[in-house]
């Protein structure tokens, strides 16, 4: 089913490694892109024991730019699980 969608350009996905290690950490993409609307989804998972040190924060910054630039979309969409903010507001308190 992935493979299907790539080819019909309604997703894209990269892997996230280091950057002095290619093993993969995670994956980042458009999902539901949209080009007669000039719009996509933006996702991503990350492995446990990777997150929290802004790895998905630089991916994510690379793909927006990729996908204003290159994708010559209009608006990016995501979907935030509340789950994920849990730990940022508890470091918070």
């Amino acid at each position: 089913m992935t493979d299907e969608k790539i080819a019909a350009n309604e997703m894209i996905n990269w892997i996230i490694t280091l950057k002095d290690d290619p093993k993969m950490i995670g994956t980042i993409g458009y999902y539901h892109i949209k080009p007669e609307h000039y719009r996509a989804e933006i996702g991503y998972m990350l492995l446990p024991n990777f997150q929290g040190r802004g790895y998905v924060t630089e991916a994510i910054a690379e793909v927006v730019k990729y996908g204003f630039k290159r994708m010559k979309l209009h608006s990016i969409e995501a979907v935030v699980d509340p789950i994920n903010l849990l730990p940022t507001l508890l470091q918070q308190k």
